[in-house]
């Protein structure tokens, strides 16, 4: 379902820049491009999450747990910083690999100056609902998916009803409001699993004491 939700989004944005003309649609297609290359970096740190969590859960070694999602988060900071400089600066060339009128090369530079700016938040959310997947929660990051969609419905269609910025805008908008909600829910979630811990079921050392 969350799949599902993601790819109906898509769809929302695509509606929109059809309805801005051709070289819109030669300027998104370009950015698919790139963004295809940066999200396996990013998909990548989100999996490694995953497991990393869900094992640690599965132990009940819930520091370890805090531990991991402070480095998911730095990690992250940590790869965006030169994909961001790249984007921002850089956008322009990138694009020019693959398509060579000068204004549809101008529209990609402006939609990933934009991106660029704001791509922090989508290594957040890819930390956050990976991290609360592994420790056995489907329901929130579907309902993400969810807010996702009507993020990209509302700013879509006010922002980018108006100019292809107005498109990159409806999508910086899209990852900081479920970026929001992701970080939030993992720690009201955590904070949950802390409070229902007990000595009898908990497996950390520190707690055990030797009976002679």
């Amino acid at each position: 379902v969350q799949s599902i939700l993601y790819s109906v989004s898509n769809v929302i944005i695509q509606s929109a820049v059809n309805s801005l003309g051709t070289n819109n649609v030669a300027a998104w297609a370009a950015y698919g491009k790139v963004d295809g290359l940066f999200w396996m970096m990013i998909n990548a740190l989100g999996i490694a999450a995953t497991t990393f969590v869900g094992q640690n859960y599965g132990a009940q070694k819930y520091d370890r747990i805090k531990d991991g999602v402070r480095m998911g988060v730095i990690l992250s900071i940590l790869i965006h910083i030169p994909l961001s400089a790249i984007e921002i600066f850089g956008g322009k060339r990138i694009a020019s690999l693959m398509v060579t009128d000068p204004s549809v090369l101008e529209l990609c530079r402006q939609y990933l100056l934009i991106v660029g700016i704001f791509v922090f938040f989508l290594g957040f959310l890819m930390v956050f609902r990976n991290c609360i997947q592994g420790m056995g929660n489907t329901w929130i990051p579907m309902l993400s998916g969810g807010l996702e969609v009507i993020s990209r419905l509302i700013f879509g269609y006010w922002l980018g009803r108006h100019s292809f910025m107005g498109i990159a805008a409806a999508e910086a908008s899209a990852w900081i409001s479920v970026s929001i909600m992701l970080g939030s829910s993992f720690f009201i979630l955590f904070r949950k699993v802390l409070r229902t811990q007990t000595p009898e079921n908990t497996t950390d050392t520190k707690n055990i004491r030797t009976i002679s």
